[in-house]
């Protein structure tokens, strides 16, 4: 059994445990690490405060998929407003566009759906974006330390 460090206080802790049994944070293999919005060490989704800078509620979801729903309902208000204007045809190309980027982002989570996303613009650097883990051979962020599915740690020179 290997030795991890525990996401929120940092103590060596067995992998095969659950919780911390220092801090009870849930172990990596559950939770997944995430930036802290305030000083950018990792922290755990889960924590209720950054163990670097100790800013309360370190990770905060974004929920862009709302927002980005609101930007062709706007545009399709002023289309119906505007549908006698000569220029409907770029209302009505700039609406289908604005759909097309909602529906395309509408399955984004986190990093699983930046797998998706990344390869249509960047195919070269997919593999740098996201390495396999060596243990459970799914696709990781390159900048985590230990793997969110399987809790291994990642080497650094990925």
């Amino acid at each position: 059994m290997a030795l991890i460090p525990c996401i929120a206080c940092r103590k060596e802790v067995l992998e095969t445990l659950p919780i911390c049994p220092y801090c009870g944070t849930p172990s990596p293999k559950r939770v997944m690490l995430v930036p802290c919005r305030v000083c950018g060490e990792e922290v755990g989704k889960t924590a209720r405060r950054c163990p670097h800078c100790t800013n309360p509620h370190p990770y905060k979801k974004r929920y862009i998929r709302e927002y980005l729903l609101l930007i062709p309902a706007f545009l399709g208000v002023y289309f119906l407003f505007n549908i006698d204007k000569p220029n409907t045809l770029e209302i009505v190309t700039t609406l289908v566009l604005w759909f097309l980027v909602w529906f395309y982002f509408q399955n984004l989570k986190d990093f699983s759906g930046l797998m998706k996303f990344f390869p249509v613009f960047f195919p070269g650097e997919k593999t740098l974006l996201f390495p396999t883990c060596a243990k459970c051979q799914k696709k990781i962020f390159n900048k985590t330390k230990t793997c969110p599915n399987c809790g291994e740690p990642v080497p650094q020179d990925v």
